[in-house]
């Protein structure tokens, strides 16, 4: 449980509790030195999937608006169909998408739909699907999530999509499919190039090897307080419970009241947590939106 504790409003006083459920682990990982020369990116793939019997598989991808790609692969070890948490060595790919890939890309990713596209897609909850205790790690059931990020000159865009997700279609669909199928094509890992985990900037600033490590919640960053008027309707004791999702960039997904006082105290709590931002739990490194429990306790003072 994290608590942030009195913030005085008024005539009375708000205690929050927040109680986030394990439903997320991971590492800050950080990036290596790169032969990489770095231009502007188009976008950034990361594919986490794995299961009980084959452990997890990593695979990111870097395309820049040239069509050239960084990709590195990684793949825990498995003996007798059970993965033992060690990683096996990084391979790493570069080249250039062929123009038909890149025009497909390029023209998906451009397409306004696809542009409105952010947040988290699907069902977040982890909780259950791992297994602790090892050098890393392991998935306990099927894991499929795909993350991807786009920097533009105006805009930057973030979403994730946690698989099976049957409801995807138009440009979403596309992309994931376009996503899916380059990954499993079969390519020659280049001689002489280092990991650096994908990483945008060649910026090193302290950077270390990519060694899996686990953070079981997000963490709040910053948080806003909205003001509370003199209306008495406000002025009551009581809790109101929200559930939320912490979206991959921090953000918080929307809102449902699990357990309220009455309709203005209700909207009150939510109008204090929309806002807030968060440091997202991480799997593997992957930053993945996270559902939790925010307790808004409220004092008349």
């Amino acid at each position: 449980m994290l608590s942030v504790w009195p913030s005085s409003i008024k005539n009375y006083v708000l205690l929050i509790n927040i109680v986030f459920t394990i439903e997320a682990v991971g590492w800050a990982q950080q990036a290596t030195n790169s032969t990489v020369r770095m231009r502007p990116a188009l976008v950034q793939i990361v594919h986490l999937s794995g299961d009980e019997y084959t452990g997890f598989v990593e695979s990111c991808l870097l395309i820049h608006e040239d069509g050239r790609f960084h990709r590195e692969l990684r793949k825990q070890e498995s003996i007798d169909d059970r993965p033992n948490g060690k990683w096996k060595p990084v391979e790493v790919f570069e080249g250039k998408l062929s123009s038909i890939d890149f025009q497909n890309l390029h023209g998906l990713i451009e397409s306004p739909d696809f542009q409105a596209i952010s947040g988290t897609i699907g069902d977040p909850d982890l909780s259950g699907r791992l297994v602790f205790g090892l050098p890393s790690v392991i998935p306990h059931d099927i894991i499929d999530i795909v993350a991807a990020s786009l920097i533009r000159v105006n805009s930057s865009q973030a979403f994730e999509v946690f698989m099976p997700t049957a409801h995807l279609q138009g440009p979403l669909e596309s992309f994931v499919r376009w996503a899916d199928s380059w990954d499993k094509e079969k390519r020659v890992a280049t001689v002489g190039v280092q990991a650096n985990n994908c990483a945008i900037s060649s910026a090193n600033n302290g950077a270390r090897q990519w060694i899996p490590q686990t953070n079981l919640f997000p963490t709040l960053v910053t948080r806003t307080v909205t003001s509370s008027s003199n209306d008495p309707k406000l002025q009551v004791n009581g809790k109101v419970k929200i559930r939320l999702i912490v979206n991959v960039d921090g953000s918080v997904a929307p809102l449902s009241v699990i357990r309220g006082i009455n309709p203005f105290m209700d909207q009150e709590a939510l109008d204090t947590v929309k806002n807030w931002k968060f440091e997202p739990a991480r799997l593997l490194g992957l930053p993945i939106a996270s559902r939790a429990d925010v307790e808004i306790k409220f004092h008349k003072r």
